[in-house]
């Protein structure tokens, strides 16, 4: 059999003669009163009194006042649960049989469905409400309601009658009149509902369809006989098994009521997705005598359904692919969704985050001023306007206290010109942020090196002009012959003079031209072996007068079992030229310069050169070895160079895998110590070997 909630209609009823009919009353009960007013204009479609209560105890009080056709109970409620109520209202005689439906947004789960049925509902709707299919039902128990006024005046009529059975026999045949009218009338009402009624005798067999019953298949109403096969022969045979076991449990009392979705063939071939819902109606003895219920047609529902199904797949599917965190929130702030990406980059579990305030989540401007609810945030600005937010550089927090930087766009979400909530795109930052400080480390080193190279501009101006003048007077002096041509001597001391600032001229651009190769990653170098004694040896006898002159005592020290070199000899001479006469430059008279060669324990050769000059600040050691760089006046106001020596060497050793550390100490001195590694094939012991072998035709 099938059973549905097909309201039947108020329209053209017949009041019993000789009875005053009242309207029947509904009694709905919640404990908000925004509900409860949108209860009221929902049920101002059917013909009933409706009478609120918004609590527990002041639904029982009402029950004292009023006899109820239906009652409407929301769940959940703060002194009593409409479960709790339910209860207390089958305890009362005058109230056990009054249908009660509940209403809940909170549970949608079997338990609490079946728990609600235990207490002896006769529905449980879950919100959002279906407007038509609640109405339905209403007007179908209300009709019942009428029909059991109805039937109470009968019975009552019957009594007064079973008084006069020896006097009026005739009284019968009125009681039996007004019977047939009453039951003429609920066929009337339900004739005119939108959903099929069925009548099922269990003692006969006999089951009657409403004509609408009959017209939702398709057929006329003379086209489908008062039998039950003609339901068993168009349900779908998968659902067929299901929906007998649905009877079976209800007649048995296992169920409160029966309540079955399936499929009923159409005229046209085509199944039509139904619900049936109906209820047992015992005889004197208190056994099953028939199943009455109604079929509401849901084939469009399901198919919207479906197609909701679909977009949600489809949605979670997009949302699961996304890069970028999502979550959506309602007009309180409340989180509704989150997505996969959002789980990550909050290292959260989203059914934590369900129903948690976005300012948990969002440290500074998500939350606005205090911290503590939405406020003033930007969120909230997005919930409560119809442009979208955005926020850059917010912290998102996470369970163990630590934070991730991210930006996040938050836009409004409106269902018609109402906005409903708000839809957020969290993105992390941490990326951003390194280019960020990347760019702005950049522009500062950029301005550095700006500010370097005009300090070098400046130097290079006086190191050029200073040659230059030397070269251009004394060339003029020769030229015109200013001291007669006799004065060969003072001429070839003029020449000197002209020939060694053209040498320091062609110094200061070798080096220039040097460190442009290096920094172009063009210098090219030939290295091959050598004796390190020997090649140092050289390199201290060029530079020892100019020490002697400055009364600054050099000494060398070898190791013992010194490997071979390998490296390019001029630019290794370069690289110990330049580490000498920066030491020379700074060290002061009857100062000292250590030069030490020792082995590296991986084959490779260390060279330190220690001096005894005044220091450098700590501060100052980072920048030595950038070009143009020169350290604070105060430590070299009576030095001179380019500030391109230590960035040249620098480049020149790296070039060979090796590399250069410095290590000072104000008012003791500086050790510049550079490291070359071991040449190709080089270990300990052949180094002596490869040397001959390099060195063999």
């Amino acid at each position: 059999m099938g059973a549905s909630g097909g309201p039947p209609s108020e329209h053209g009823r017949a009041p019993v003669p000789g009875m005053c009919l009242e309207r029947p009353k509904i009694l709905i009960v919640d404990d908000r009163p925004a509900n409860l007013l949108a209860l009221k204009t929902l049920l101002a479609k059917v013909d009933a009194v409706v009478i609120s209560a918004d609590s527990g105890n002041q639904a029982l009080a009402r029950t004292l006042d009023h006899d109820f056709a239906l009652m409407l109970l929301d769940v959940q409620m703060p002194d009593m649960s409409g479960y709790d109520l339910a209860e207390l209202l089958r305890g009362e005689e005058r109230t056990q049989r009054v249908p009660i439906i509940f209403l809940t947004a909170a549970y949608k789960d079997n338990t609490h469905r079946t728990l609600a049925y235990d207490v002896g509902a006769v529905d449980y709707i879950e919100k959002p409400i279906d407007e038509v299919i609640l109405l339905s039902k209403v007007r179908i128990f209300l009709e019942l309601a009428r029909t059991r006024q109805d039937i109470a005046h009968i019975a009552e009529q019957l009594v007064i009658q079973n008084h006069r059975l020896e006097a009026e026999i005739a009284g019968h045949q009125a009681t039996l009149n007004a019977l047939r009218e009453s039951e003429e009338r609920f066929r009337l009402a339900v004739s005119g509902t939108n959903d099929g009624i069925w009548d099922y005798d269990l003692i006969t067999g006999r089951c009657t369809y409403s004509p609408r019953w009959k017209q939702m298949l398709g057929w006329q109403d003379a086209e489908i006989s008062e039998s039950r096969d003609e339901w068993y022969r168009r349900v779908h045979s998968d659902d067929l098994e299901k929906a007998l076991t649905d009877i079976e449990l209800h007649l048995t009392a296992k169920t409160p009521i029966y309540e079955n979705i399936h499929r009923l063939q159409h005229r046209d071939g085509f199944y039509r997705w139904v619900l049936d819902r109906g209820r047992v109606v015992l005889d004197g003895r208190g056994r099953p005598a028939r199943l009455v219920g109604a079929t509401t047609d849901i084939t469009e529902q399901r198919r919207h359904q479906v197609r909701i199904q679909h977009l949600n797949d489809r949605l979670e599917q997009i949302l699961r692919s996304v890069a970028e965190g999502i979550f959506g929130i309602d007009t309180s702030g409340r989180i509704t969704f989150a997505n996969a990406a959002m789980e990550r980059l909050s290292a959260r579990p989203r059914s934590e985050m369900i129903g948690r305030s976005a300012s948990d989540l969002l440290l500074r401007r998500g939350a606005g001023a205090d911290d503590s609810t939405l406020g003033e945030g930007l969120i909230w600005a997005a919930c409560h306007s119809s442009e979208p937010q955005t926020v850059r550089n917010d912290l998102l927090r996470r369970p163990d206290g630590s934070t991730l930087p991210v930006d996040y766009t938050a836009a409004p979400l409106a269902t018609g010109n109402v906005v409903t909530g708000a839809v957020v795109v969290v993105r992390d930052a941490t990326e951003r942020l390194k280019i960020e400080l990347g760019l702005e480390q950049a522009r500062l080193a950029a301005e550095e090196t700006s500010r370097a190279k005009s300090a070098f501009l400046a130097i290079m101006s006086h190191e050029l002009r200073t040659p230059l003048n030397t070269i251009l007077g004394f060339s003029e002096i020769i030229r015109d012959a200013a001291f007669g041509l006799t004065a060969i001597e003072r001429y070839r001391e003029y020449a000197g003079d002209i020939f060694e600032s053209g040498s320091h001229l062609l110094e200061l651009i070798n080096d220039i031209l040097d460190l442009s190769k290096i920094e172009a990653h063009r210098m090219e170098i030939e290295p091959h072996w050598q004796e390190l004694r020997y090649t140092l040896t050289s390199i201290i006898r060029l530079i020892r007068d100019k020490s002697a002159r400055q009364n600054v005592h050099l000494t060398v020290n070898f190791d013992q079992d010194l490997p071979l070199l390998y490296a390019d000899e001029r630019a290794f001479k370069q690289i110990i030229l330049n580490i000498l006469s920066n030491a020379l430059k700074f060290t002061p008279p009857e100062g000292q310069i250590i030069i030490h060669a020792s082995a590296r324990p991986d084959g490779g050769i260390a060279i330190s050169v220690t001096d005894t000059g005044p220091g450098i600040p700590p501060e100052q050691l980072d920048r030595l070895f950038l070009p143009f760089e020169q350290i604070d006046n105060r430590y070299n106001r009576e030095t001179a160079g380019t500030g391109l020596g230590l960035s040249l060497t620098k480049g020149l050793v790296e070039i060979h895998d090796g590399s250069v550390t410095i290590e000072s100490l104000l008012g003791t001195g500086t050790t510049v110590t550079i490291s070359l590694p071991p040449g190709p094939g080089a270990s300990t012991g052949r180094t002596k070997e490869l040397a001959d072998n390099a060195a063999s035709p």
